[in-house]
């Protein structure tokens, strides 16, 4: 028997919207988000999934419940999925880091795994 991994992101946020960084912050979805999370529960219908697991931050849960619900699943919440921290640049356009620290900018896009 094979499994199949399907990796989805959650809706679009209010920082995705501008650009900026939104690791480990709970930053809330936009109605495009939500939109994005229902065609979501749409699609997967027809892919057959037995299961929804999501990180505990309130975009990814929030895009995952209209998935969930449509397959008569509960989502698990786990917290090893929980989302990376940009540290100093949570929150921030590249543009803003650029600015104050652009050598930090350079290493980041050089090897983002080292930083």
């Amino acid at each position: 028997m094979t499994a199949r991994l399907l990796l989805v992101r959650h809706g679009e946020t209010v920082w995705h919207a501008e650009n900026r960084y939104a690791g480990i912050s709970d930053v809330p979805l936009t109605e495009r988000g939500f939109r994005q999370a229902e065609a979501l529960a749409h699609w997967v219908t027809k892919r057959g999934v037995d299961a929804v697991a999501c990180s505990p931050l309130s975009r990814a849960r929030l895009t995952a419940r209209p998935a969930a619900d449509a397959l008569g699943l509960v989502p698990e919440v786990v917290e090893d999925l929980r989302e990376v921290d940009f540290g100093w640049g949570e929150g921030r356009t590249i543009a803003e880091m650029e600015a104050e620290d652009p050598e930090a900018v350079r290493a980041f896009r050089a090897d983002a795994e080292a930083g």
